[in-house]
């Protein structure tokens, strides 16, 4: 059983891949076919799989104790106007992330998130084995499939542990997670 969620991401890649090499070897047309259709449209397969959502953010320092972080994600989903609400209510997996410079996972923080729910995960000096002073860390949010309304809302802050201000709040960069694989017929 494949446990490690690059490696199911992967398996999942993969299997897709060889489904579609399968589908597009049923028929493959050679160049001489495709000269004596070049007027007509030849039918295809886009298949599109969209894996899920992936949001990174800049990388911030962080003075510990003296400061903290706190990285925020809301789950927000656009109701057009005469269209009825969702009948049962979706949540999808959420994965809070913060890696400091060398890659390493320093928190984090998995769960399920419904819509109009946020989910926040706070790193403080308490919980992380990075010592006292200036820290580089980057904050990783990764969903699972999004419906075609959904939305994730996701921020990054700063925290003044003196004043328990925020200082510094960065939106981060979505990048969606998908496998294109088009077979012509």
């Amino acid at each position: 059983m494949i446990t490690n969620p690059r490696s199911k991401l992967i398996a999942a890649g993969l299997s897709l891949f060889l489904l579609c090499s399968f589908w597009a070897g049923r028929k493959v047309p050679t160049a001489h076919a495709q000269s004596k259709l070049d007027d007509q449209v030849e039918p295809h397969i886009t298949l599109l799989v969209v894996l899920g959502m992936l949001e990174l953010f800049e990388v911030v320092g962080v003075t510990f104790p003296l400061q903290s972080a706190r990285l925020n994600v809301t789950l927000v989903e656009v109701q057009l106007p005469g269209s009825p609400p969702p009948e049962e209510p979706e949540t999808i997996p959420v994965e809070l992330l913060f890696y400091d410079v060398d890659g390493r996972v320093v928190a984090r923080s998995s769960q399920r998130l419904a819509v109009d729910r946020t989910a926040t995960l706070h790193l403080t000096r308490e919980i992380t084995s990075l010592p006292n002073g200036l820290a580089m860390i980057r904050a990783v949010v990764k969903t699972g499939r999004l419906r075609s309304r959904q939305h994730v809302l996701s921020s990054f802050e700063i925290i003044d542990n003196a004043t328990q201000q925020t200082t510094l709040v960065m939106k981060g960069k979505q990048v969606r997670l998908r496998f294109d694989c088009e077979v012509f017929d």
